[in-house]
């Protein structure tokens, strides 16, 4: 196998030291015994990790330390130690979804010298996935695992182990995964690589660690070559040499692929085994997954993407070459077991693994971290065996090695409680047809902006999420405006719509308060338009007076949505409405105050949606106020020129009345137009020249 540094890796050693550690007792149990000995730093990169997981989950409950102690606990006794923690901005929120127990716990608890930093530097849809951890620049671990709940288990995944309840109380089912560990050249490459993100994300340094006194006290690993693979959609030009070396790794088998992964669904990928398998001497395939993806939502998503690849391999499968397996915990009780690993091995003499899946998202969008070992063959032959004993539940020793590894494994297969069972036919063709747009929204080749989300939720290319929300908005005046005439027309007779309202205000003083508060409230809530808000304003107090009270309120909603968007909008939090700080900053807000201004006059459907995006991208609190308030204004002028004759039209149905009101509607809607046309001008112009300020960083 010829690797060739910045095509299909990044970092090459001809002699390192590398150690495979199967699955999460023993992933973890050495992790712990390293994190104990680290000096100067340690460096943590993970899709998720979770403050409150347990390293040895094994030990009675005095030693099962919370992670998050156990770093404390570090420090303390290590005034020399850093801690940096880099996170997927969205694992939060993913954690939440999956454990909604955990938001009535603590997170992380600050501290001096345990930094972290959510991470939302990569392409609108992707996520970070590295998960490796550096100590010292002197060791370093890369896989599958993160240090969060769940993934702990043992190789005899056990059907019901009560050692797999975490501190949350929540049981897990068998999960299975591999983490690699690399020592000298390649550990330090890993160190520098996470400076280098770490600097990217936080705009400042990390430590760099100084020398060692000795040397870990680890387990020796194997002698081997090495090299490290990356994607990283943020860098330019874009770095895919994980696609690149999985290729090369595909073209060079002769005798044997053999691929442990959580997802099938690269069609890049997948062609490329189907090339192979129609070979009439080409390798062998063998590929292990889970039985089916982890949740309902993934199932209906990436589980009927992985369809359209195994349809492919299995039409390649001239020859019959190829098998397709999960495994099972037991049969009987109907317990599969989770395959998350991520590992490739070809022949007898290059082993991967990493964070990448063979997803299209892991070769372009999203940021992975693989590593490429090539040791001894006996190695290498005793890994795969020890992976196939444990997925068939016999021991090593049982195993007859025939002369291939589809005959090696099929004489095996349901023989035990404990086995592999190949893959099904998996769904009609009718039922996958919810996913025919499945491989833009979850498994994309390439980055894409919020405009192909449109295209494909509405069927039309469509401008950035956010300007969507204006035609909505003035959708919104249309179909209130609408629903009052029809209800005045044909449901309330001669009795106007406000006036019992009318006469609640009048008798109560404190009713414009409460009026007030209301609405403020209103404008705080996901999907609640100025328009809507306006409307009892007016009604009960007048049209000049309500678009006063409204003016007020949306200006006091601005602050505290800015407040929340600032808080959290770097987090989960900045998902939540479907924007990525850089690209709403870059592309929204370019120009500042005349930004904020135009997007104000614009009939919004949720008022909330800008100032949670104004916070979240870091929008000066003063120039998104005062954008507010001149760009408020308009809009509701032009509205209170709406409601007005909306009221005029409540209390005495007329033609004169009903096509006025019309008539403002459609120039509400003339205006929104011209508006959009003039900020899509602006971001075109944008896309050809970025201004440097707003440059993705290198």
């Amino acid at each position: 196998m010829k690797f060739q540094v910045g095509k299909n890796c990044a970092h090459f050693e001809s002699d390192g030291d590398f150690a495979a550690f199967v699955d999460g007792a023993a992933y973890f149990d050495d992790l712990a015994r390293a994190l104990e000995q680290a000096e100067h730093t340690i460096y943590i990169a993970g899709w998720a990790i979770d403050p409150r997981m347990w390293l040895r989950a094994d030990k009675p409950m005095g030693e099962r330390l919370p992670l998050q102690t156990f770093l404390r606990r570090l420090v303390a006794a290590k005034p020399a130690l850093h801690i940096y923690l880099l996170i997927w901005d969205m694992s939060e929120a993913y954690r939440f979804s999956g454990n909604p127990w955990s938001i009535f716990h603590k997170s992380w608890i600050p501290h001096r010298r345990i930094r972290l930093v959510y991470d939302d530097h990569y392409p609108f849809g992707g996520c970070q996935h590295q998960k490796f951890i550096v100590i010292d620049d002197k060791v370093a671990y890369c896989g599958g695992i993160d240090l969060t709940v769940g993934r702990w288990d043992t190789p005899e995944h056990l059907p019901d182990d009560p050692r797999r309840i975490d501190s949350y109380g929540i049981s897990h089912g068998p999960f299975h995964d591999i983490q690699a560990r690399v020592r000298g050249s390649s550990a330090s490459f890993l160190g520098m690589q996470f400076r280098v993100r770490w600097r990217r994300v936080s705009m400042r340094g990390a430590t760099t660690p100084g020398p060692r006194g000795e040397l870990f006290g680890l387990e020796e690993g194997t002698a081997a070559t090495l090299a490290i693979a990356r994607t990283d959609p943020v860098a330019s030009p874009p770095i895919r040499e994980i696609e690149q070396i999985s290729l090369d790794l595909f073209a060079h088998a002769k005798k044997s692929i053999y691929i442990e992964n959580q997802y099938l669904t690269s069609s890049i990928l997948g062609e490329a085994l189907a090339a192979r398998l129609r070979e009439p001497d080409g390798p062998e395939v063998i590929l292990i997954g889970p039985r089916q993806p982890a949740g309902w939502v993934e199932e209906i998503t990436v589980g009927i993407l992985r369809w359209r690849v195994v349809d492919a391999l299995r039409a390649a499968d001239t020859h019959h070459r190829l098998r397709i397996y999960y495994p099972m915990a037991s049969v009987k009780q109907d317990v599969d077991v989770y395959v998350h690993a991520k590992i490739t091995i070809i022949d007898d003499c290059v082993v991967r693994i990493g964070s990448a899946n063979v997803s299209r998202r892991s070769m372009s969008i999203d940021t992975e971290m693989d590593v490429i070992a090539q040791p001894d063959e006996a190695v290498v032959r005793a890994l795969r065996h020890r992976l196939i004993c444990e997925h068939l539940g016999i021991a090593p020793a049982d195993l007859k090695v025939q002369g291939s590894i589809r005959e090696t494994i099929d004489p095996w297969v349901g023989r035990f409680d404990r086995t592999l069972v190949p893959l099904g036919r998996g769904p009609e063709k009718a039922d996958r047809q919810f996913a025919q747009d499945g491989d833009v929204l979850f498994d994309p080749e390439e980055p894409f902006e919020l405009a192909s989300l449109a295209e494909v939720f509405v069927g039309r290319q469509a401008g950035h999420r956010l300007l969507e929300t204006a035609p909505a908005g003035f959708a919104t005046i249309s179909l209130v405006t609408a629903a009052l005439v029809m209800w005045r027309l044909f449901v309330a007779d001669q009795m106007p719509l406000h006036t019992e309202f009318v006469q609640w205000t009048s008798v109560h003083p404190w009713s414009a308060a409460g009026v007030l508060l209301i609405v403020t409230t209103a404008l705080l809530s996901v999907g609640v338009s100025t328009f809507v808000a306006l409307l009892p304003c007016a009604f009960a107090f007048g049209v000049v007076p309500g678009m006063l009270m409204t003016w007020v309120s949306s200006v006091v909603a601005s602050g505290f949505s800015y407040r929340f968007g600032q808080r959290f909008g770097r987090n989960a939090g900045s998902k939540l409405f479907g924007f990525r700080v850089q690209e709403v900053r870059k592309r929204l807000f370019g120009r500042g105050f005349f930004s904020v201004v135009a997007l104000r006059a614009l009939p919004i459907s949720s008022f909330a949606t800008v100032g949670f995006a104004a916070g979240a991208a870091a929008v000066p609190l003063r120039t998104f106020i005062v954008g507010t308030l001149v760009g408020v204004l308009p809009n509701l002028v032009f509205l209170s020129g709406v409601a007005y004759w909306l009221a005029q039209f409540m209390r005495t149905p007329n033609l004169i009345a009903f096509l006025t009101m019309v008539l403002t509607v459609l120039f509400v809607g003339a205006v929104t137009r011209s508006l959009i046309k003039a900020i899509e001008r602006r971001e075109n112009r944008l896309k050809r020249g970025v201004p440097e300020r707003f440059a993705p960083l290198k």
